[in-house]
């Protein structure tokens, strides 16, 4: 009996030691903002890409004001147009705390409490860096009343890149448990309007790629973590 306890003593000694040394450490406070502001990193102009001139940034706001302001530290919300008058809306939210409970929300999500209906929802990809790097993203097209929006988007968690719920809670216990941390997190939204939506998604793809081709390291690293090493400098 007494060597029995000692076992089970020592069980319980090594699984608390073992559940402190996975706890993953804070790595951002919450309600930090990024080391540099999302509207400094975000290039106004590149390629063909500029801002439209006295536009407004974001014709219907998908995000719920009170989720902005709880979940996310930072954020952008940007309309470029290029020489052929196409336009892109382009959205940013910087979350210092991925937490469980803090993740960034999904446009799914996000679209559906301002009234919009997914119409169409799929895993996509969108090669950049010379095709060096295939960036996982989703496929979304969101409707209300007449607009409709295709939508392109990722998250990125940490040092990764995800889409959908399980891909994020994967991130963040990779996060916790490889790197000992629970992560930063930035949801990038890229869309346009437009019924066409493989259409859409070619002009998303460019404007993408267009972007990160024209982006320093820092912006890189922001948008893709770890991804970004693979981009062709």
């Amino acid at each position: 009996m007494r060597i029995r306890a000692f076992v089970l003593a020592g069980v319980m000694v090594a699984s608390a030691a073992a559940a402190i040394a996975l706890t993953p450490k804070q790595l951002y406070a919450p309600g930090q903002k990024p080391e540099t502001p999302l509207e400094e990193l975000v290039p106004k102009s590149f390629g063909k890409w500029y801002l439209e001139p006295n536009a407004v940034q974001q014709i219907v706001n998908p995000d719920v004001l009170a989720s902005l302001a709880r979940y996310y530290t930072d954020n952008l919300s940007r309309t470029y147009v290029n020489d052929k008058g196409e336009r892109v809306m382009l959205s940013l939210a910087y979350g210092a705390d991925q937490s469980r409970a803090m993740q960034v929300h999904k446009p799914e999500v996000c679209y559906v409490g301002q009234g919009f209906v997914i119409q169409y929802s799929a895993k996509g990809n969108t090669l950049v860096g010379g095709n060096k790097l295939d960036i996982p993203n989703m496929r979304l097209v969101a409707k209300l009343g007449p607009r409709e929006e295709p939508i392109t988007y990722w998250i990125r968690s940490g040092d990764y890149v995800v889409r959908g719920w399980l891909e994020q809670n994967v991130a963040r216990v990779k996060n916790g448990l490889l790197k000992g941390y629970t992560p930063d997190g930035l949801l990038v939204r890229v869309s346009t309007l437009g019924s066409d939506k493989e259409e859409a998604y070619k002009v998303q793809d460019r404007f993408i790629a267009d972007l990160i081709a024209a982006s320093p390291a820092k912006t890189r690293a922001m948008l893709l973590g770890d991804e970004a090493d693979l981009v062709k400098q």
